[in-house]
């Protein structure tokens, strides 16, 4: 379509609103920043770039004549300077694929990240652009990319790690389907993009099938996990109901926690009057963490409200970490 056509940008609005009037409640706009352009030599340039952010401005002011509460995330698969200006008066959210890589990388290496401080940082200044609309949009994978499970060598626990992390960021969080099944793909994408197995191996009549499938097995399938409780699927589930209990899980800010400790990601959240502070154990043994003592006008948290892992304990201001374990304390 010619989006440099007044009246093609005016139906584009009109089809917006009109499904915004059906109850949709917004969109995912899909490859945001291709819009104009093309993929070798004008995509970057600055008059490109305005022209992409100029049409989703145009599109979200439509939208607000219907609903200033719709909700748009783009996909706009680049670093944060690229991704900024589209935050102005025209998406709520952005894909995080920076925040992506990290938290992958994280999980996978075993090491501790610094999440908090980069994220508090960019936050400050997507916040800062768009006149505080901004909701990051964190994930770990989407259907162009190698599938969660083979970015972490094939371990479950790993995986678990890797759906703590995102599951404690702030913002919407997004998973692509079959993660919490630890579902494996790798390019070809129709490789990343298998049917959802509901069944063990070897399927139903009832399921969806288009062609031999290259990584299925028993393990990852709703049937094999359901009523395992240490399962990934239930991991998942148990992170979710994480984000339903503490509103400091899934609103609000994100701040840097040093928990001196090489193998311990950890960061501080908060949402209004409610704070909470994450530990992420990202290694296979046993590790410590043995919290400041309290200061005035430092928050202390003598509450070990949530875990992963029961045998998990806080003795005093020693927080003891089974292997992958992720706990939250509160205040």
């Amino acid at each position: 379509m010619n989006f440099d056509h007044p009246e093609v940008r005016k139906e584009m609005v009109a089809i917006g609103q009109y499904w915004l009037k059906e109850g949709v409640d917004g969109f995912r706009l899909d490859a945001a920043k291709h819009i104009f352009g093309d993929f070798k030599s004008t995509i970057s340039t600055p008059a490109v770039q305005q022209k992409n952010k100029s049409l989703w401005q145009e599109f979200r002011q439509g939208l607000n004549a219907v609903n200033p509460d719709a909700y748009l995330v783009g996909e706009v698969w680049d670093g944060a300077a690229i991704v900024t200006p589209y935050l102005d008066n025209a998406l709520d959210s952005a894909f995080n694929f920076d925040l992506a890589g990290t938290l992958l990388g994280a999980a996978a290496s075993g090491k501790s990240s610094g999440i908090g401080f980069t994220l508090s940082r960019m936050h400050g200044y997507f916040g800062k652009v768009s006149g505080g609309r901004f909701v990051d949009a964190p994930f770990l994978s989407n259907h162009d990319q190698t599938r969660v499970m083979n970015a972490v060598g094939g371990s479950v626990d790993r995986a678990k790690l890797a759906a703590s992390l995102l599951l404690t960021m702030p913002g919407n969080a997004f998973g692509y389907y079959g993660e919490e099944l630890g579902v494996a793909g790798i390019k070809p994408d129709e490789k990343l993009r298998e049917p959802f197995p509901w069944m063990r191996q070897g399927g139903s009549p009832e399921e969806t099938t288009w062609q031999n499938s290259s990584y299925r097995t028993e393990e990852a399938s709703v049937e094999a996990q359901e009523a395992d409780p240490k399962s990934l699927l239930n991991h998942y589930r148990k992170l979710i109901s994480w984000r339903a209990q503490l509103p400091a899980l899934r609103l609000g800010t994100i701040a840097s926690y040093d928990a001196g400790n090489e193998y311990v990601t950890s960061y501080l959240r908060a949402s209004g009057d409610e704070k909470a502070l994450v530990l992420h154990n990202m290694s296979e043994q046993l590790q410590t963490v043995t919290l400041p003592e309290s200061n005035a006008g430092q928050t202390s948290f003598p509450k070990l409200t949530l875990t992963t892992d029961e045998a998990a304990s806080l003795d005093g201001r020693a927080i003891s970490l089974p292997p992958y374990t992720t706990v939250v304390l509160i205040p």
